[in-house]
Formats: structure tokens, C-alpha cells, sequence
């Protein structure tokens, strides 16, 4: 369990600046990150800081966020029927963007064991899509 007492900050709830759509929370527990529908900020918990990360424009349909498992610092989201894979070392820094060339929008994603970038990623149309990142095939 996650508390704000393990990280001897003593610091108010986290509050966010719209409605939350998504949260997740990186294997190390070091990094929390927060999406709403037009903005996703990062947390670094032990010191109580915060980034926002560089959207260009606000995604129409935020979905979930997940941190990367073995690469602490890229978080992918999901937003229509694209996949946004960002690098929270490098906030203003533009995502790194795949298309999944489908007109059905990305409802969730998770990561794959065994496989160093592939998610699976589910569309409102009832499919299940393999992505694999690193080659940006579905």
C-alpha cells in the first residue's frame, strides 16, 4: 500500500485540475502519473514534485496510462486510436506517436509479459489489438 508517510513528505492529497481519466503508478513506486481529459502530469513522490508532459494539443479522448516496466521512464497512453508514448525525463519534449490506422478508438492497453514493447491494446469495437512499439505494427 501507498502512503504519504513512507515518503516522510507530509503533503496534502494530490489534486487534480479535471476530471481523472486514468493513473498509474511506476514499478519502483517513485512516479505517479495522473491523466485527465486534457492534461497528464507526473509525480515524483518522494520529493513532491510535479511535470506536466508536453500534449501539443489536448487529446479529444484520454484513455489509460501505464508506466513501462522495465524503462522507468516512458509512460504510454492511449488517446482515440493512437498510441502516445512519453519520455517523462524529457517533459516538453513531443510523444512519440502510433497510429493504430483503425477508426475504432483504444479503450485499453496493457503491456505484454515477456515482450520489451508490446501491449495489447483494446478497441471500442471489440477487438484486441498485438502493438509491438519498437517495429509501430498492430
Amino acid at each position: 500500500m501507498l502512503s504519504h508517510a513512507q515518503y516522510d513528505c507530509n503533503c496534502a492529497p494530490i489534486q487534480a485540475t479535471g476530471t481523472i481519466k486514468s493513473i498509474s503508478l511506476s514499478n519502483d513506486k517513485e512516479l505517479l502519473s495522473i491523466a485527465t481529459e486534457s492534461s497528464i502530469h507526473v509525480h515524483k513522490l518522494s520529493v513532491n514534485a510535479a511535470v506536466s508532459l508536453n500534449l501539443r494539443a489536448p487529446p479529444s479522448t484520454m484513455g489509460t496510462t501505464v508506466f513501462h516496466p522495465t524503462r522507468r521512464s516512458s509512460l504510454i497512453a492511449c488517446s482515440g486510436s493512437q498510441i502516445l508514448t512519453f519520455d517523462v525525463t524529457k517533459p516538453s519534449a513531443p510523444p512519440k506517436v502510433t497510429s493504430l490506422g483503425s477508426q475504432s478508438r483504444i479503450v485499453d492497453i496493457t503491456l505484454l509479459p515477456g515482450g520489451k514493447a508490446l501491449f495489447a491494446a483494446a478497441l471500442d469495437n471489440r477487438e484486441v489489438l498485438i502493438v509491438d512499439l519498437d517495429k509501430e505494427k498492430a
